[in-house]
């Protein structure tokens, strides 16, 4: 996959997928905007070293926007190297069930990654609202067909074994075919 840069200032460098509907119209001032400065009422999700925000820019489309939070000074090469390594993973990996990558801009005050945007949330937000969750039956849940993964890298880059697991671990009620054949059987 290429990637196109954009420069707008010698301290501000955009990048965006070519092939995507947004190949360089996207801009870190149209970002700023749409969110009015990262305003928490834009916040869809917080995490631990970075917020998402939802973002309609001028043209209609709505992205996700995932910001990195300002690191403290001894975090600074940490949160560095998290963000790269979450580019490189997201510009390397296609898959339809992962969450379209359009780009990233990397500027001193505000770093942030460009994503689709999923109009219906995570699983994990429903699941954890009681309200929300009533409302997916069983059968719903069940038959989930449009996953969607994202932020995927980070946990490999915090401790590579992470991904290399022989241990079976996961929902007891239903167990990988490739896990299963490995597991010994009882009666």
């Amino acid at each position: 996959m290429h990637v196109t840069q954009k420069s707008i200032s010698k301290d501000l460098d955009c990048y965006f997928v070519p092939s995507s509907s947004v190949e360089g119209k996207i801009v870190y001032k149209e970002i700023i905007r749409a969110t009015n400065d990262f305003n928490a009422k834009h916040c869809i999700r917080k995490g631990g070293h970075e917020s998402v925000y939802r973002a309609k820019v001028p043209s209609g489309e709505i992205f996700a926007v995932k910001k990195f939070h300002s690191p403290l000074l001894g975090e600074i090469s940490f949160q560095q190297e998290e963000f790269l390594n979450e580019i490189r993973a997201l510009t390397e990996i296609r898959h339809r069930n992962i969450v379209k990558f359009y780009g990233f801009c990397s500027h001193p005050k505000h770093s942030f990654i460009v994503y689709e945007y999923l109009e219906s949330g995570s699983l994990d937000m429903i699941l954890g609202n009681d309200a929300l969750a009533k409302e997916l039956g069983w059968t719903q849940r069940l038959n989930v067909i449009k996953a969607h993964i994202s932020d995927f890298g980070i946990a490999k880059f915090l401790n590579p074994d992470w991904s290399n697991s022989s241990e079976l671990a996961g929902t007891h009620g239903y167990v990988a075919p490739d896990d299963a054949e490995s597991l010994p059987f009882h009666v």
